[in-house]
């Protein structure tokens, strides 16, 4: 499937707010303006660790030497295990369930 530039845009500028997130440990409204809408990047983001977006990026680049620094960093993104609805028993101790930020971990 063909994708518009402006989706292809919009996504990569999703992608870049989300490792721009996880790399200076912000919360989502601490991002800057320039990625646009919190609750849409949020959403974007749950989203993607719920379709194993990123198991399966971190899966296809796991043998690629070129990939090794993003191949860690999606290993920071993806919980250890599946979460369960309303709870935050799906994170490792590293992220919250809901953001992904270290800064906004559970503690148990």
């Amino acid at each position: 499937m063909d994708r518009s530039p402006h989706e292809l845009a919009g996504k990569r500028r999703t992608f870049n707010a989300i490792h721009f997130k996880m790399t200076h440990r912000l919360s989502w409204s601490q991002l800057p303006a320039r990625y646009g809408s919190q609750a849409v990047l949020r959403q974007n983001f749950t989203s993607y660790q719920r379709s194993g977006l990123f198991v399966r990026l971190r899966d296809a680049l796991k043998d690629n030497p070129d990939g090794a620094d993003l191949v860690r960093w999606l290993g920071k993104v993806i919980p250890d295990r599946p979460a369960r609805r309303g709870t935050a028993s799906g994170t490792n101790s590293d992220q919250d369930s809901s953001d992904g930020n270290p800064e906004n971990r559970t503690v148990a």
